[in-house]
Order: structure tokens, then C-alpha cells, then sequence
């Protein structure tokens, strides 16, 4: 199974979107990653640095059933350029995506 990652940043340069902006692309961000067909099993906001500037971020995990390593579906591909219309409508220079190989780290019996 591949695993997504979709990191988003709140800065508009060196200054923070106002709140309901944020709130608007933190939801779509949401929107489209579920709309990708990602089955979304952690969110988590966190404290992150663009070019050594500060900012509120949001970090989107989760997994992708029935895409394998080799494929860049359709699913995939449209997940981008949906993320791509974000990062420009709410004025960011990008969106981190990350898509790969899911493992589970299995203990020492």
C-alpha cells in the first residue's frame, strides 16, 4: 500500500494568511486529498520553518489502497494539480506531497 504525506505552511511570505483564509486551505487541502482517494488516518498541526521563517503548518498522512510503487494513476497525478490551484489561490510558493512505500516495523517477539 503507499503511504501520502501532504505538508501545507500558512505564511504568505513572512506573514501569516489571516484565520479564515487558513481555514478555508487547510479544508480544501483536506478536500482534495480525500477526494484522491486517500483513506486519511492522521492530521496534525505543527510548528514548521519556510526559509528560516517560522509558520503554522499541517501535516496530512495516510494511505493510498490499490496504488503500486511503480504507478503515478490518475488519482496521483490529479492529487497534484489540485494541491498545485491550492498553493497559488491562497498565494504559497508550495505544498510539500510525498507518496511511497508504506512498511510496518514489526517488534522483537
Amino acid at each position: 500500500m503507499r503511504a501520502v504525506t501532504v505538508t501545507i505552511g500558512r505564511n504568505i511570505g513572512d506573514k501569516p494568511m489571516d484565520a479564515e483564509d487558513w481555514s478555508g486551505f487547510t479544508y480544501r487541502t483536506r478536500r482534495a486529498i480525500e477526494g484522491a482517494g486517500v483513506d486519511l488516518w492522521a492530521t496534525a498541526p505543527y510548528k514548521g520553518l519556510w526559509e528560516g521563517v517560522s509558520e503554522d503548518a499541517i501535516v496530512f498522512y495516510g494511505a493510498l489502497p490499490g496504488v503500486k510503487e511503480s504507478d503515478d494513476n490518475r488519482r496521483v497525478r490529479g492529487l497534484r494539480e489540485n494541491l498545485r490551484n491550492l498553493a497559488s489561490e491562497y498565494g504559497q510558493e508550495a505544498v510539500g506531497l510525498t507518496v511511497g512505500d508504506n512498511e510496518l516495523i514489526e517488534a522483537f517477539a
